[in-house]
This record gives C-alpha cells, sequence and structure tokens, in this order.
C-alpha cells in the first residue's frame, strides 16, 4: 500500500491505542473477583440463611420480577409497598393478561 509520509504518525498512534485497550477490554470481560474491599465474590456465606422466595401474582406463563423496598427504614418501605400495590392494580386491569 501507497502511505503518505504525514499519514505515519497517525497509523502508530492507532497501533499504539490498540494494543493499549486490546488487554484491557479482554481483562474487563474475565470476570472473576474484584478483591476491592465491599465488593463480595457473589457466592452466598457459608452458614448464611436462604435468600427469600418472594411474592408471586399472577398465575400466567410469563413472568415479570419486580424489585422493591418493602424492609427498607424509613420512606422506603412506604414506597416499596406503594409500587407493589400499583404493579398488582396495573394486572388487576388487564385479567386476561398472561402474567
Amino acid at each position: 500500500m501507497f502511505f503518505h509520509r504525514h499519514l505515519a504518525p497517525i497509523l502508530r498512534f492507532k497501533a499504539r491505542t490498540l494494543a493499549v485497550m486490546l488487554p484491557l477490554a479482554l481483562a474487563a470481560c474475565g470476570g472473576g473477583t474484584s478483591g476491592m474491599p465491599g465488593f463480595d465474590s457473589g457466592a452466598p456465606a457459608a452458614g448464611g440463611a436462604a435468600a427469600p422466595t418472594g411474592q408471586t401474582i399472577g398465575t400466567g406463563k410469563v413472568k415479570v420480577g419486580l424489585i422493591l423496598p418493602l424492609t427498607a427504614e424509613g420512606q422506603g418501605a412506604v414506597v416499596g409497598n406503594s409500587l407493589k400495590n400499583a404493579a398488582e392494580m396495573a394486572l388487576a386491569e388487564f385479567p386476561n393478561a398472561d402474567l
């Protein structure tokens, strides 16, 4: 290929940038533990209680998840219960919904 002299620095810069960014991108996709304080590995603690199964609203085949702060302190629980009630009301408006 024929390159002009003024393109050589640009191509070198792009090659260096690619050489730095590619290993970083691959490392980001690797997963694993972060090793940072305050972040767990996602594994449950030994002897810990099992996660609550939650409540089921509706009997259809389609599952819709809703994460709400039902047991939060302060106004968080009030907001969580209000959102849960809103979801139940929305489901009641569509009696034949497969949810």
